[in-house]
């Protein structure tokens, strides 16, 4: 789905729609029914979650359900056995988001055990992804009806607002995106290191065009499982360094190629042959660069001195 370009006139219906919805909850700010009002949106936040004009679209049609038609008088209260107050029309709201969630996670559980992942040998691993992912995936259980106080009652409903929308996935993707690098430098040692450099560096759209491809290498629970990739004898599988790696230069675009042999470039201490390498590099074609980044990018972070990462380039013709 196309994302929005927010025009002038989605900005003011946007607008106009916080602001009834404003209206409507100062109105009763003051009443016995304050404590279950909802808390007004900001239109800089919502900006920032809404990324469709769909989502627009369902978003007004959901502010203005609250303030005006059918709900234009007293707000009616819903409360809850525990005794928390809430407005029916935010009760109503959130067991809606909620809904919308849970499926979306069930969609990717569902996807996740459709694709079958192996180790190094070619044994399927059948409950690697499925217990990991279903902890991550957990459907949310918790409904309005089960808040005892209201203080998390608002919380939650501030929660899941945010997760409706698009701008979930994101943040779903750059936890993933923290979780991986962690392990990576955890597990994998100097190899792990250069790969969550890589990783560290993915956009969004990388991390998600990425993950959509190959959900079972790109997870920390694949980085996690040693028995993946601690042997050293190749199978008609790949191993999973190799599954990995293919995946992450996929994935390795020219500006962050670049960015990353720069960034390698800047450690090397002083000397005639650091300023020959960096010339050697910096001379080099950028598409070239691109498809030579792991050699470049090994050679770059081995502990010798500039003579001999020159040497080491020479010798694979890469300079």
């Amino acid at each position: 789905m196309a994302k929005i370009r927010w025009t002038k006139g989605q900005q003011d219906r946007l607008r106009k729609a916080v602001d009834a919805f404003r209206k409507k909850v100062e109105r009763y700010s003051d009443s016995d029914i304050a404590e279950a009002l909802p808390e007004v949106p900001k239109v800089r936040q919502l900006k920032k979650q809404i990324t469709t004009a769909k989502e627009l679209n369902d978003l007004v049609k959901d502010l203005r359900a609250f303030s005006t038609g059918a709900n234009k008088g007293k707000p009616q209260i819903y409360v809850n056995p525990q005794g928390v107050k809430m407005t029916e029309w935010e009760r109503q709201r959130v067991n809606k988001a909620i809904d919308i969630v849970n499926k979306q996670k069930q969609e990717r559980v569902q996807k996740l055990e459709s694709q079958n992942v192996y180790d190094a040998e070619g044994n399927l691993l059948p409950d690697l992804k499925r217990v990991a992912k279903k902890f991550e995936e957990r459907a949310i259980k918790k409904r309005p009806e089960k808040f005892r106080t209201t203080a998390e009652w608002r919380k939650f409903a501030e929660t899941m607002q945010e997760q409706m929308y698009d701008n979930y996935d994101d943040r779903r993707l750059n936890t993933l995106k923290n979780n991986m690098v962690t392990a990576l430098k955890g597990f994998w040692g100097k190899d792990g290191k250069i790969y969550a450099n890589i990783i560290s560096r993915m956009s969004i759209d990388q991390m998600r065009e990425a993950y959509n491809k190959n959900p079972e290498v790109f997870s920390p629970e694949f980085i996690y499982t040693r028995d993946v990739y601690d042997s050293t004898a190749k199978s008609r599988e790949e191993t999973a360094r190799d599954r990995l790696e293919e995946v992450i230069y996929n994935f390795a675009d020219r500006e962050m190629s670049r960015s990353i042999i720069d960034d390698e470039l800047a450690k090397l201490k002083k000397s005639k042959a650091a300023a020959e390498l960096k010339r050697s590099i910096n001379d080099l074609d950028d598409m070239q660069l691109e498809y030579n980044l792991k050699a470049y990018y090994d050679v770059l972070n081995k502990s010798v001195t500039a003579e001999k990462k020159l040497e080491m380039l020479r010798a694979q013709k890469l300079i």
